[in-house]
């Protein structure tokens, strides 16, 4: 049957069709592929864009979907696919969800928010991380397939912990801006207290991975271990601010519409005043529920001896963004 799929996968030159999910239940994983349509990918989040496109017809029997891994080095060169136009890193709770909201209003746009492939791609074990970003390039160029023929430039928002990808996906993509968001650690790490994102449970993510040895036991560790890991974020958003060639520091506190119009000045995208009209509008509602009106919370401000590295470290991250002239 796999031979049968990717056989048809090849005929229809990959035309509406993503891989999605790694099998391993193998030596060998394999991947699984899910048909998308030509409907443009508008969801907050990549997860809810799976979760729509696996209710069309051509996905009932998606177990049969799938391919070889090492196919899509093959395949990806015969698409033809949009620019990638910008990397949206991010510490979390800082806006990201927004601008790629924002971004994707324009209809020649690709944003693809945090997609779960990208991921398990990435942080695939057993392999070199090099090898990994290029299997990454390769899926990336299928995700930017143009299935309209409107589509120009490709955002990608990763997830927060990609940062610690930064020089494997820099090699791959030498000329593509790099868009750092950040925001004071008080309020990220208060929201992350108060709803934890898989990166700040240890049990999701080994906090080897981001290079922390402190072990969480208790109640309180655990409640504080999101300082530990905001702190490896900004440590690295320093490291690439001293490294890389292309980057931009932005902060959530500098508004939504000037971090638009910082990435609009970065790509060349040139947007119209009907457009940031949009922009205006869409900003009047939540940006993962846009169905309920945005109300923004109440500035965090702490002086527990507890956030003295990561104050530091954001002090360092404003003085090179300022030396930068964001």
């Amino acid at each position: 049957m796999l031979n049968t799929f990717s056989q048809f996968l090849k005929d229809s030159g990959l035309k509406n069709w993503l891989p999605y999910k790694l099998v391993k239940e193998s030596s060998a994983p394999t991947c699984e592929w899910l048909y998308v349509g030509e409907e443009p990918f508008l969801e907050p989040v990549f997860d809810q864009t799976i979760n729509l496109r696996k209710h069309l017809p051509e996905n009932r029997d998606r177990q049969e979907h799938v391919t070889s891994v090492s196919a899509l080095f093959e395949w990806s060169q015969k698409i033809e696919a949009a620019e990638v136009a910008g990397f949206i890193f991010h510490i979390s709770r800082c806006g990201s969800t927004m601008v790629s909201q924002l971004l994707s209003l324009r209809r020649e746009h690709v944003v693809l928010p945090e997609v779960p492939f990208f991921d398990e791609v990435l942080r695939m074990p057993q392999t070199n991380g090099f090898e990994n970003a290029s299997l990454f390039k390769a899926a990336l160029k299928i995700y930017s397939q143009k299935r309209t023929g409107f589509e120009k430039k490709v955002f990608i928002k990763t997830d927060s912990w990609h940062i610690m990808f930064h020089k494997e996906i820099r090699e791959q993509f030498p000329g593509v801006p790099f868009f750092l968001l950040y925001r004071t650690p008080a309020e990220v790490i208060s929201s992350l207290n108060k709803a934890a994102g898989m990166h700040c449970v240890p049990q999701l993510i080994d906090p080897k991975f981001f290079g922390i040895e402190e072990k969480v036991v208790t109640i309180q560790d655990f409640y504080d271990y999101p300082i530990r890991v905001i702190e490896k974020y900004m440590e690295t958003y320093i490291a690439v601010a001293e490294t890389d060639p292309n980057f931009f520091l932005i902060n959530y506190s500098q508004g939504m519409l000037p971090i638009i119009e910082k990435i609009d000045n970065a790509v060349g995208i040139r947007f119209t005043e009907s457009e940031f009209a949009r922009m205006k509008e869409r900003l009047r509602f939540h940006s993962k529920h846009p169905q309920i009106f945005f109300l923004e919370e109440p500035a965090s401000r702490t002086i527990d001896e507890k956030f003295s590295r990561v104050s530091e470290l954001y002090n360092r991250i404003e003085a090179a963004r300022a030396r930068s002239g964001a």
